[in-house]
């Protein structure tokens, strides 16, 4: 047998006393490659191990882990703790994925939120930009300089007519309690 194959087990069988030890190090990559033997022995860690075959691995763990169990061969010793990790940690990752869930649905919220409020206070200031630009034109045509009177009459007309189609929009009926009023500050509830 290779040394480099023993390395691996042992430093394998290491690595996973240290986790048991303390299972809220581990990362998801670890905690997905517990979920099984191949999964386990395809796993790598920087300065640590490499992927290893598994039938490698196995005969690597029975040479390697001989004094260290007592009741059972090396590999055997090496899997029951790969197992007892995964049991220990396969939680975190689900509780971790529910806690991003909550997050991500709170972020949404979030954004929605943002977009509404964006949304009406762009229809404020247009309101506001609309009304200033509309007073103007009515100032225009209610002064005496600079317009003459036919120009001044086809002003008039197009604002009546548009009086007409959309005043009710900023100034509403109280009987038509359905349409928007407009309000410093935003709509009114």
């Amino acid at each position: 047998m290779r040394q480099k194959s023993l390395d691996n087990a042992y430093m394998r069988f290491k690595y996973l006393k240290t986790m048991l030890e303390h299972p809220e190090k581990t990362t998801a990559s670890v905690r997905n490659a517990l979920a099984g033997q191949r999964l386990f022995s395809q796993l790598a860690i920087d300065g640590e191990f490499e992927p290893i075959a598994l039938n490698s691995l196995k005969a690597a763990a029975n040479n390697v882990l001989i004094n260290e169990s007592e009741s059972s061969d090396g590999w055997t010793l090496m899997n029951d703790m790969r197992a007892a990790l995964y049991e220990r940690v396969k939680n975190l990752n689900t509780s971790r994925k529910q806690s991003d869930k909550v997050k991500s649905d709170t972020n949404e919220k979030n954004r929605a939120k943002d977009i509404a409020r964006n949304a009406e206070l762009m229809a404020n200031q247009c309101s506001i930009a609309y009304l200033d630009l509309f007073s103007k034109v009515v100032n225009i045509i209610s002064s005496e300089q600079g317009l003459d009177h036919r120009t001044r009459l086809k002003l008039h007309n197009v604002l009546s007519e548009h009086k007409q189609m959309y005043g009710d929009l900023f100034s509403p009926n109280t009987e038509k309690s359905q349409e928007l009023k407009l309000i410093h500050g935003g709509l009114e509830d």
